[in-house]
């Protein structure tokens, strides 16, 4: 059985990005400029690689999460 899964809707196709949404900013316009969207992608699961715990990875995310919660969000 020979399936096209292109005719399937949207598959997820790696480095195409199907994002509407302008990315979240970090808080640090250099990472910005590196990420796809300009920012965190938004309705998208993002997860941090570290070699190990304490190196202060979560640093890169406090400004976001503190701008989502001044939302309400």
């Amino acid at each position: 059985m020979n399936l096209d899964l292109l005719q399937y809707g949207a598959p997820w196709r790696g480095a195409q990005s199907a994002h509407v949404d302008a990315g979240l900013p970090t808080g640090f316009s250099e990472l910005d400029a590196l990420l796809p969207d300009g920012g965190w992608t938004q309705g998208a699961l993002t997860e941090l690689l570290v070699p190990h715990e304490g190196i202060g990875a979560l640093q890169l995310l406090l400004p976001a999460l503190a701008r989502l919660s001044q939302q309400k969000r």
